[in-house]
C-alpha cells in the first residue's frame, strides 16, 4: 500500500524557492513516481521507505501533487 507521511496531504502549503521533501512508505516492488509543479522525480527507496526531493520552484496556487507507484 502506498501512503505518505502525515505531514503530508489536501491543501497543504509549501515552501517557494526550497527544495521540497516528500516522503512515505510502500510495500509494493514498483518504482515510486511523483509529479508536481510540471517537473517529475522517481522516489529513493530504503526498504519499505521512500522519499522523493522537487527542485526549488516559484510560487503558485492550484497545484496538484500526483504519486503514483504500479496501479496505485
Amino acid at each position: 500500500m502506498l501512503k505518505t507521511a502525515m505531514p503530508i496531504g489536501d491543501h497543504m502549503v509549501l515552501q517557494r524557492e526550497q527544495e521540497i521533501l516528500i516522503w512515505g512508505s510502500y510495500d509494493g516492488t514498483e518504482d515510486v513516481i511523483l509529479r508536481f509543479h510540471g517537473a517529475e522525480v522517481k522516489a529513493k527507496r530504503d526498504g519499505e521507505t521512500w522519499q522523493a526531493v522537487f527542485p526549488p520552484m516559484l510560487a503558485s496556487t492550484g497545484e496538484t501533487l500526483s504519486i503514483t507507484a504500479g496501479e496505485e
